[in-house]
């Protein structure tokens, strides 16, 4: 952790953060700040600005989830997707759960983008039903694995 522009660096607590061998996500959720590492099995959180960490926490998680601040609760969306308010206890959430990223309106509306997907997702319910709102086709000639290869203007709604 560094707290002056990457002068100088301390060692975070507790002692299991330094074997993470695997890329991590942190993300806050104003109150709380949490890690989770890419299996995504497991989370540490610290609620005093990273000087003091708690964890591990288990997630029941599977499948690289991908952590999102959803409101004011983490979700981690995958195989087996989870929620949790605090870091330290999860629920599950709903079954049809897509992967990838997530964001919320003020009125809950979620919106689903996954980088190897060629769509765009919606969900008014809280995430049970999701309906396609948005999609792109590649020309034959364009190279390409989804979104994350660029659409660049080329989405047009879903009719």
């Amino acid at each position: 952790m560094t707290d002056n522009k990457g002068q100088s660096w301390k060692w975070l607590e507790p002692e299991e953060l330094h074997e993470i061998s695997e890329k991590v996500t942190i993300k806050t959720n104003g109150k709380i700040i949490l890690l989770v590492p890419q299996s995504g099995t497991q989370a540490w959180l610290s609620n005093d600005f990273g000087n003091s960490w708690q964890g591990p926490f288990s997630t029941g998680a599977s499948g690289r989830p991908t952590l999102n601040v959803i409101g004011e609760e983490f979700w981690l969306v995958g195989k087996e997707s989870r929620a949790s308010q605090d870091g330290k206890s999860w629920r599950s959430l709903p079954n049809k759960m897509p992967s990838g990223e997530l964001v919320a309106s003020d009125k809950g509306t979620l919106i689903n983008y996954n980088r190897t997907r060629l769509s765009l997702l919606r969900s008014t319910d809280g995430g049970v039903n999701w309906d396609e709102v948005y999609s792109y086709e590649k020309p034959n000639d364009e190279w390409g694995q989804g979104i994350r290869d660029g659409v660049f203007g080329y989405a047009a709604p879903v009719d």
